[in-house]
C-alpha cells in the first residue's frame, strides 16, 4: 500500500505552470478526454514527464459535488507562453486511495478535516490521478493527489 495514502499534510508548494482547457460545467469521462486531447494538440505539450490533472472549485468539491465546474490541465516543465500559473504557497495536500466512484466520500472527509482544523482555503482544487488503470487492475487501488491552496494567512 502507498505509505502516504489517506493522509493530509500542509506544506509549501512552488509555483507550477499549467496549460488549462476551457471550463466545463458538467463532467463526463468523454468530455475530459476531449479537453485533454485538445490541450495536447494545441500546445504539443505531452512528453514522458507530463502530468495531467483537473482544476476544480473548492466550494463544489468540499460539498461533494465533484462533477461540477472543472478544467483539465497538463503541467508544463517550465513557464511557457499562455500557461496558467498555479500560485506558490501553502497547500493542504492529500493522497487518497479510492475509485473515482468513491472520490466524493474522500472529498467530504477532507472537508471535515478542514472544518475541524479551522483552515481557510482558496478557491481552487488540483486533482491528479497518480496511480490509475495503467498500474493497477483494481480501481479501488487508484491513488489521487488532491491539493487545496490555503489562504495566505494560513500555515
Amino acid at each position: 500500500a502507498f505509505d502516504e495514502a489517506n493522509t493530509y499534510k500542509i506544506g509549501f508548494v512552488k509555483e507550477e505552470y499549467l496549460f488549462l482547457s476551457k471550463e466545463e460545467t458538467t463532467f463526463s469521462f468523454l468530455t475530459s478526454a476531449k479537453l485533454l486531447s485538445s490541450l495536447i494538440t494545441k500546445h504539443k505539450a505531452i512528453n514522458k514527464e507530463s502530468i495531467f490533472g483537473t482544476k476544480l472549485l473548492t466550494r463544489d468539491v468540499l460539498k461533494g459535488e465533484i462533477n461540477a465546474t472543472q478544467q483539465c490541465y497538463i503541467r508544463c516543465l517550465k513557464k511557457e507562453k499562455n500557461c496558467y500559473i498555479k500560485p506558490a504557497g501553502y497547500y493542504l495536500v492529500a493522497y487518497v486511495v479510492a475509485s473515482y466512484a468513491n472520490l466524493k466520500a474522500k472529498y467530504l472527509e477532507i472537508a471535515d478535516y478542514i472544518k475541524k482544523d479551522n483552515l481557510e482555503v482558496d478557491k481552487d482544487v488540483y486533482e491528479e490521478l497518480i496511480i490509475g488503470d495503467w498500474a493497477v487492475d483494481n480501481e479501488n487501488a487508484y491513488c489521487w493527489k488532491i491539493s487545496i491552496k490555503l489562504k495566505d494567512n494560513e500555515k
